[in-house]
């Protein structure tokens, strides 16, 4: 079947570029889901809740409902805020077997959208140093003897305030963090690419195609090998 032979295809190209040290793993919510944390839906429910609004019926515009939920609190993220911490702090970070094994692997750059530190904790549990870049000065200073690199695309649970979460921050986020999008452009062109732990209701992905196709778009036809797998 074609789709076999596309996955066929992705591993071989996958293990080949892990073996070039040229190997990116893109981590979404999924991975941390088992772990007890949240997908966006549970995630917004509690806002949801406040603003007398079924979550089954918003869960298809979840950035717009986070917007929503602080421009009727006069544009202060301060409740938001207050409810991500108080959601995060319920769950014992422990990191899981899919975590243990992705960092067991020869992987120095590590993507994600999630806002917890289970990818920095497997890989200090591996022996291995991480480099996080949860904010753009991050991304001026280097570690030394790092041996991965962790881009935190929408910022870190323990610097809430900065994190990437309602739709004005989602649209303005080619301004406001450039040097991350200018990194991951980078990347992207040039790395092969394993997407893992997104779902289709996933608002991170709807943004994330976005930047991939204008990221690509431009080098159509130039024979840029580009693998996702979701």
């Amino acid at each position: 079947m074609k789709f076999d032979r596309e996955i066929e295809s992705f591993i071989n190209n996958y293990v080949k570029a892990l073996k070039e040290k040229n190997a990116v793993a893109f981590i979404g919510a999924g991975m941390s889901v088992s772990q007890g944390f949240f997908d966006w839906k549970k995630l917004l429910k509690p806002i949801a809740d406040k603003l007398g609004l079924d979550i089954d019926e918003e869960q298809h515009d979840l950035t717009s409902l986070a917007q929503f939920f602080v421009d009727d609190h006069g544009g202060v993220r301060g409740q938001l805020d207050q409810i991500l911490v108080e959601e995060y702090g319920k769950t014992t970070m422990t990191v899981s077997e899919n975590h243990r094994i992705l960092v067991r692997l020869p992987i120095q750059i590590y993507w994600t959208t999630n806002y917890d530190r289970l990818i920095e904790k497997a890989l200090l549990e591996q022996g291995k140093t991480p480099d996080i870049k949860k904010a753009q000065s991050d991304l001026t200073v280097n570690l030394p003897k790092r041996d991965a690199i962790i881009y935190k695309m929408h910022g870190d649970i323990e610097t809430v305030s900065e994190t990437v979460l309602t739709k004005h921050e989602y649209e303005d986020y080619n301004k406001k963090r450039e040097l991350f999008s200018n990194a991951f452009k980078s990347d992207y062109v040039s790395r092969t690419f394993l997407f893992i732990g997104f779902s289709f209701t996933d608002p991170n992905l709807d943004y994330l195609i976005s930047r991939i196709r204008t990221v690509t778009t431009p080098f159509l036809g130039q024979g840029l090998n580009i693998q996702i797998c979701v």
